[in-house]
């Protein structure tokens, strides 16, 4: 009986030891699978990651650039404004000119107006100091008198 017990014991030993020895292999064999899987998950991870990185590396590069076009019409914007501002006040500058210039323009003309009655006038009494003149030479004339004109 003892016998047959040690071999009972013996078999179910070996069985036992069969099955732990395929379950170890089952294991190393998902071991083995999941560690090429978590490999080549890494891999592709890594290489999304580094796609990504370089993407987004671009995606600043057009963004400075962008910041640096911005940043120069900014500067020129001010610099137009400042230009602005310049001629604004040469405008006004010269609106002020003009007024003073259309001023003095309607000061000549009433002086101008002025002279050209006294002109006039003066013409008249030139006239009528020539009439009277005139008057007092065939006055003298008629009396007998002779009156040189040259």
């Amino acid at each position: 009986l003892r016998d047959k017990f040690e071999k009972e014991m013996a078999s179910l030993q070996a069985k036992m030891d069969k099955q732990v020895k395929d379950l170890r292999s089952e294991i190393d064999q998902i071991s083995k699978d999941a560690g090429s899987s978590l490999t080549s998950e890494r891999e592709k991870n890594q290489k999304l990651i580094k796609d990504l990185q370089g993407q987004l590396e671009d995606q600043l590069a057009r963004l400075q650039e962008k910041a640096e076009v911005i940043r120069q019409l900014e500067k020129q914007n001010q610099d137009n404004s400042r230009s602005l501002t310049d001629e604004r006040e040469k405008i006004e500058e010269l609106t002020q000119t003009n007024k003073k210039l259309d001023t003095e323009k309607e000061q000549m003309a009433r002086e101008i107006e002025s002279n050209r009655r006294k002109i006039d006038e003066m013409e008249g009494d030139v006239q009528s100091r020539d009439n009277k003149i005139s008057q007092y030479v065939r006055k003298i004339e008629e009396r007998g008198g002779v009156i040189d004109r040259s």
